[in-house]
């Protein structure tokens, strides 16, 4: 599924790993991420409510109230998560380790816009 859905351009900018030099992460909601869970919030720098804490290898939907409101992503788990927009046709990979703290800032390439607020569904791969 790597070959597949390769990372976008600008999702190289808008992914941080922490503890990495010139980052920008701080004290906030980060913490409130498990090890071992993919964690997704409603606003940047996960500023807002913890939406999900997905365990691998599961294949997942968010619930009909935290549907596309999802802003800031963590992937802490040790798989590739590749999360979905029911209404486009390709998926937004996100690494191990991967902080992506804007979703906003990503192009969906192949639809219109970014993949702020946009996440419906996912899998790990």
């Amino acid at each position: 599924m790597a070959d597949a859905y390769p990372k976008a351009a600008s999702q190289a900018a808008a992914v941080q790993h922490p503890g990495a030099p010139g980052t920008s992460i701080g004290v906030n909601a980060w913490s409130e991420c498990p090890e071992g869970r993919l964690c997704l919030w409603d606003n940047r720098e996960a500023g807002g409510l913890r939406l999900a804490a997905i365990a691998a290898p599961n294949d997942w939907r968010l619930t009909s109230a935290s549907v596309n409101r999802t802003n800031s992503v963590w992937n802490r788990t040790g798989a590739t998560a590749y999360l979905r927009d029911d209404s486009c046709p390709i998926y937004l990979r996100v690494d191990p380790g991967d902080r992506l703290t804007d979703l906003g800032s990503i192009d969906r390439i192949g639809c219109d816009g970014n993949w702020n607020n946009k996440i419906d569904s996912g899998l790990f791969g």
